[in-house]
């Protein structure tokens, strides 16, 4: 149950909350609204309706210039709610003929709500979602502070500067069995709000309106109705307390930001320039002809252009056990892995990565500088020393400025089935496409993440081969191979069919069979440990590691795609 859940059942339960015993004085609605005055969230609609009372909270934005403790009636006099607002169609009446109107919807014709803008829309309509009720926010806070509603988390969200979805307004409804309250409750995140009035000189007016009652209540028949006003909170209510334990309140509270527009302006302007911290990493100072720890701050470090500076290279290279990728392989939704680069959703972006002949993973202590510093730490604690120089293709790319000589074979692999994919090819269908950029090679000799790449290379490029298509095209050529037959058995009989060179064929459908022998055999359901393990033995004893493997493996599997692709060209689509 939420806070907010928790203290609006508290005013409509006799037996919870700090007013037992004297419900009618609606003391738990005192505490509430002081809540409001320092929540981290803060309540733009709720309503709460129980055996014995009811709560409506309604804010919207005012002019900070309208503001006006001394005029009750602005703070008890409202009418409205979330599911009034504007309308526009006929009218006719009032000695005027038929015509159509637009009304704005405007809480009141004077004082402080003429000009408040309402900020949450309560809406239903019968052809969706069963008729049931559903919010909208005002299009100035979600257009200006990049908000989007995501159904699954019943809230308005957008992502943080660390990358991660976060809830900035949410939409709670709940009913409870047993104690018969129903609540509706729309939250907006303080920090938001306070920026947002503060740029549009507003304040946020909080309007209730709240009845306790026995359960014998029949009318109120006592008591005098009340107004109460308290200046230095900007709180003002009109209530009326019945002899026989039952009360109204209602009025208005005046939520103000702490800072103006200047005031969190320059507050804002100085966290944006703190001094940033920066982590020291075990780095190939070439330079100096050491490994020594250096700071990846800007100051502790030497350009080209700066011969005569002790300080080490920029470009020294700093090394990593192979690990530090798997946080971000693991949520490919929050991360993207290129074959150079990784970037961190409206986050942070690493320039430039590599790995050499032992596995570890390498960059340049200059682009580590550019991280946020939790993730500067994160990548600290798989730092070590170099266990053999930095990559081929990052001497050639980083340091001499050339094209690297060496192709990769998984890197044209996944820029063929994109292609495949744009073109649409009749024998080939990406099925997912985003798989592809989830490619990668296992760096270590962990059994699981070598598993993990056969798997996704499998689904790639085994599993997009069109059987219908290719059996079609094979009978249509005078085959009578068997219903039962898979998608590549059926492309060898296709192929022999199109009269190809027995090597040829062998050459295309070998490296397809045996990757779905290893999909079977090290990570499908029939597995087996003895058969795995003399599997990978023999793997290793071949290519020496998972990476050499995979590299080979994707080599032959580009080919054949390359092969299947000039054979098929001449098919009718």
């Amino acid at each position: 149950m939420s806070d907010i859940r928790q203290k609006l059942e508290n005013i409509l339960t006799p037996n919870l909350g700090i007013g037992v015993g004297r419900k009618e004085e609606q003391p738990d609605l005192y505490e509430l609204l002081a809540h409001e005055r320092h929540a981290d969230k803060v309540i733009l609609y709720a309503s709460a309706f129980g055996a014995l009372g009811s709560v409506l909270i309604h804010s919207v934005l005012v002019p900070r210039s309208s503001v006006d403790v001394s005029a009750v009636s602005d703070f008890t006099g409202w009418s409205g709610n979330p599911f009034e607002g504007p309308g526009c169609g006929l009218v006719y009446g009032g000695g005027e003929g038929p015509r159509v109107e637009y009304g704005s919807g405007a809480l009141r014709d004077s004082g402080m709500l003429v000009d408040a803008r309402r900020i949450v829309f309560g809406r239903s309509f019968e052809a969706l979602r069963d008729g049931a009720n559903y919010y909208e926010l005002a299009q100035e806070l979600t257009l200006a502070h990049g908000l989007h509603w995501l159904e699954e988390r019943s809230a308005w969200c957008r992502l943080d500067d660390r990358g991660d979805v976060e809830d900035v307004a949410k939409v709670e409804v709940e009913e409870s069995s047993g104690t018969e309250l129903r609540t509706t409750i729309v939250t907006v995140d303080r920090k938001l709000m306070n920026l947002h009035m503060a740029a549009t000189d507003t304040c946020l007016f909080q309007m209730f309106d709240v009845d306790v009652r026995h359960d014998k209540f029949h009318m109120f028949d006592g008591g005098v109705e009340q107004v109460f006003t308290d200046r230095r909170s900007e709180l003002v209510l009109k209530y009326r307390i019945d002899d026989h334990h039952a009360s109204y309140f209602r009025g208005g509270q005046i939520l103000r930001p702490p800072l103006d527009a200047h005031g969190l302006g320059d507050a804002l302007y100085a966290a944006q320039n703190a001094p940033q911290q920066y982590a020291s990493f075990i780095t190939q100072d070439f330079k100096n002809g050491e490994v020594v720890d250096v700071s990846c701050d800007p100051t502790s470090l030497a350009s080209y252009f700066e011969p005569d500076s002790a300080l080490p290279f920029q470009t020294s290279p700093v090394f990593f056990r192979p690990e530090v990728l798997d946080k971000y392989k693991a949520d490919p939704d929050k991360y993207r892995i290129d074959s150079r680069t990784i970037t961190c959703r409206n986050s942070w972006h690493l320039k430039t990565y590599d790995f050499n002949e032992a596995g570890q993973v390498h960059t340049m202590i200059t682009y580590l500088g550019n991280l946020p510093y939790e993730e500067q730490l994160y990548w600290k604690s798989f730092n070590e020393r170099p266990k053999s120089p930095i990559s081929k293709r990052s001497f050639q790319t980083d340091f001499q400025g050339t094209f690297a000589s060496d192709r990769d074979p998984l890197d044209e692999l996944k820029a063929k089935l994109g292609n495949m994919a744009t073109h649409r090819e009749p024998w080939f269908t990406l099925r997912e496409p985003r798989l592809v950029e989830q490619l990668h090679y296992p760096l270590t000799r962990a059994n699981k993440g070598w598993n993990e790449v056969i798997v996704n290379l499998a689904k790639c490029v085994t599993e997009g081969l069109e059987k219908r298509f290719i059996e079609a095209a094979a009978r249509s050529r005078g085959s009578d191979g068997q219903p039962t037959w898979g998608s590549i058995k059926w492309l060898d009989e296709l192929l022999r069919r199109m009269e190809v060179d027995d090597d040829r064929v062998r050459e295309i459908c070998e490296p397809l069979f045996e990757l779905q022998r290893l999909r079977s055999k090290l990570a499908g359901t029939h597995a087996t440990g003895s058969d795995a393990a003399e599997i990978r033995k023999v793997l290793l004893k071949e290519y020496k590691t998972p990476l050499g493997h995979i590299k080979a493996l994707t080599a032959q599997l580009l080919h054949s795609l390359v092969g299947i692709s000039e054979l098929l060209e001449a098919l009718d689509h």
